[in-house]
């Protein structure tokens, strides 16, 4: 049950930034800093190669936000990218419960 609960607000985390990602593209495409003008293009690089496949990677500290973001923004799939980030999650705390439950 906690695999499912968090899977579940971690995804609608995720919907959330891909949400604002779609409503923002323009303005927040053009507001980039030069900083993170390198991590944007890898980041449309990825997603215009796997397109919405790449964002099983959304569970990634970061990289994870940018890539849903930039998915919103460049109006991917929504239910297809849906479940490519909730499959990522999913494996995520499976491999973590897993883990901890090998240790203990």
């Amino acid at each position: 049950m906690p695999l499912i609960i968090a899977t579940i607000g971690n995804t609608l985390g995720s919907i959330t930034t891909f949400w604002i990602g779609w409503k923002t593209a323009d303005l927040t495409l053009k507001k980039l800093s030069s900083k993170n003008q390198k991590r944007f293009e890898q980041a449309q690089k990825m997603l215009h190669t796997w397109g919405p496949m790449s964002l099983i990677l959304a569970w990634i500290f970061f990289l994870g936000d940018l890539l849903v973001g930039i998915a919103g923004a460049l109006h991917l799939s929504f239910w297809k990218s849906v479940f490519w980030m909730t499959l990522g999650k999913l494996l995520r705390f499976a491999i973590i419960a897993f883990v901890t439950l090998q240790i203990v």
